[in-house]
């Protein structure tokens, strides 16, 4: 005789095997307990736009750090008296110091005119580094017209100055002195002008003795004591005024 074997035992027999081997196959996947997927941040984006400044020698443009500008600029003077060298010019009602740190003084006279080639940049003062600001720098100038001081100094050289003033430092004297000779080349004043253009003699000045920030100062020819009385104002050292 066969031994039947009912069909649904067979159906219980092959449901466990299958279900052993699903399970089986579930339990050898490793799962991490209260295991997370971490967020990655996108990286910051940098700021790749230029710097941008603005300076009085170009008022109405938005300039950008390190790039080089030209500009046709009136010398005014030089100042190598603080931390950094000074290059002092005008442009229009605006005077500007520009940092010239290159250790030679320029070969130029006050109302010279030029063409200067000029960068903004971030500057460092030597006391306060942390506390930097925006500057102009000189990259580059040259003569373009020489002013009526560099042309008077090619035909005149007969200007004489005397301090009663003795407590006038060398660097004091020095800014008076250009400040008389620039006076001298531009003044409209017909007494000096005809000494120097016409009788071509020997036009002196005296500082006299002053307090304060004014000096004054007094033209003076052989024959003529008093010629004519000026100011010389440290605080405004490029000219004097009447």
């Amino acid at each position: 005789m066969k031994t039947i074997i009912p069909f649904f035992c067979l159906l219980a027999i092959w449901s466990c095997n299958g279900g052993s081997k699903t399970n089986a196959a579930a339990d050898s996947t490793p799962v991490k307990p209260d295991s997370t997927i971490a967020a990655v941040a996108p990286a910051p984006l940098k700021d790749t736009a230029p710097e941008a400044f603005v300076s009085p020698l170009r008022k109405k443009e938005i300039l950008i750090k390190g790039r080089v500008y030209t500009d046709s600029l009136s010398y005014v003077g030089y100042n190598d008296n603080g931390d950094d060298e000074l290059f002092i010019c005008v442009k229009g009602k605006d005077t500007v110091a520009l940092i010239c740190n290159n250790g030679k003084a320029p070969v130029l006279n006050n109302g010279d005119r030029i063409v200067l080639q000029w960068k903004m940049d971030i500057y460092e003062p030597a006391g306060d580094p942390e506390f930097p600001y925006p500057a102009e720098y000189v990259v580059d100038y040259h003569l373009v017209a020489p002013g009526k001081l560099t042309l008077l100094k090619k035909s005149y050289d007969l200007l004489q100055g005397h301090y009663d003033d003795k407590e006038v430092s060398p660097e004091g004297q020095t800014e008076i002195d250009a400040a008389v000779w620039y006076y001298v080349a531009n003044t409209t004043d017909t007494a000096i002008r005809n000494v120097v253009d016409v009788e071509r003699k020997v036009l002196q000045y005296t500082i006299e003795k002053n307090e304060g920030s004014v000096s004054n100062i007094i033209f003076k020819t052989a024959t003529q004591p008093v010629l004519k009385r000026v100011l010389f104002n440290a605080e405004q050292p490029y000219s004097l005024s009447e």
